[in-house]
């Protein structure tokens, strides 16, 4: 009789912030929304916007998600560092970016979500 293994049960998410907005312009970087500086200001802006609620010490994970041209949203995904050593098994949140409007403008106003993802049981174990 053959083992039966379930699915993995995947990470649990927590909505914690959802439908902010910030003024901020991407234009005012040389390479616009892609631009890496642009995330640390604007990942700073959005913690600030909701209260400071992540600790001094997160980093940017990594950047997903189409071009700012074809309106694709796209997710700025921020670890801790005294997580980091721990690959996948630390909490992550992604700034999901639901509304980047980039024009011309002075005024330029990012909605975005706060999504966060949290693993709730850690195994260890050796491999042979």
């Amino acid at each position: 009789m053959a083992s039966q293994l379930k699915p993995p049960t995947p990470m649990p998410t927590n909505k914690m912030y959802e439908r902010r907005a910030v003024v901020f312009d991407f234009n005012d970087y040389p390479d616009g929304i892609e631009d890496t500086v642009a995330h640390i200001d604007f990942i700073s802006k959005a913690i600030e916007e909701c209260h400071g609620f992540l600790p001094h010490d997160w980093y940017i994970e990594g950047y997903y998600g189409g071009t700012a041209q074809d309106g694709d949203n796209r997710t700025i995904v921020v670890g801790l560092e005294r997580y980091k050593n721990h690959l996948n098994l630390q909490p992550l949140w992604n700034f999901k970016l639901i509304a980047d409007p980039l024009e011309d403008d002075d005024t330029q106003w990012i909605v975005f979500d706060v999504v966060r993802w949290q693993p709730t049981t850690l195994y260890s174990f050796d491999i042979p």
